[in-house]
């Protein structure tokens, strides 16, 4: 499995065009429940810094003594990291699968999660460069925003380049069935975000 790791931060198409051939996705999922792992681990250790957004003084004091102990505890870091990072890759393969064959894409669900499992190689680097960078203090901040953007960028082009190989379609094909979940799912987000902070401020 290591080996394909390091072929695809090396030579991703043809890599990840053998893993999906191959439906390595026992193996793509290895690889997801390892990040899982060292992502548990880095924001255990990163939760002890953060702060809370003052509009949660609505919840109460006796619940805002509580809320930091729950989000800042190992078992809800680790448990948030596993939940996540599994539904990502599985809940994303399914989507990019559905919106491919409706572009005509070929090929498996097994194989489309072999290689996206592996397209998030990168995250092997980001993962400890977060955690060094993180001992820096503010400048790390900036650093860690800086770098993620960037491997951020790195895994949706391997992700692109999963769905062009294991689906046997064109680029722009591929670019459109992962970008527009994406897309869609941002401004989902933002808009909870938005409900949730005019809920709280509200006070309901």
């Amino acid at each position: 499995m290591f080996d394909y790791i390091t072929e695809v931060l090396l030579k991703p198409v043809p890599t990840l065009r053998e893993v999906a051939a191959k439906r390595m996705w026992q193996q793509g999922l290895l690889l997801i429940l390892l990040l899982c792992f060292l992502r548990g681990l880095v924001n255990t250790a990163l939760a002890r810094d953060t702060v809370l957004p003052p509009n949660l003084e609505a919840l109460g004091p006796a619940k805002l003594e509580e809320l930091p102990a729950l989000l800042q505890s190992p078992t809800f870091q680790f448990t948030n990291s596993f939940l996540t990072g599994f539904f990502a890759w599985f809940s994303g393969g399914i989507v990019f699968f559905l919106l491919g064959k409706l572009f005509k894409g070929k090929g498996s669900l097994s194989g489309l999660l072999a290689s996206l499992g592996f397209a998030k190689a990168p995250a092997l680097i980001q993962i400890p460069l977060t955690a060094i960078l993180s001992l820096l203090g503010t400048p790390g901040k900036l650093l860690i925003g800086i770098t993620s953007f960037g491997f951020t960028i790195w895994i949706i082009v391997l992700d692109i380049y999963a769905v062009r190989e294991s689906l046997e379609m064109d680029t722009w094909k591929a670019i459109a069935t992962v970008l527009i979940p994406v897309v869609l799912l941002f401004f989902g987000v933002l808009l909870l975000l938005a409900v949730l902070v005019v809920m709280i401020t509200l006070k309901l």
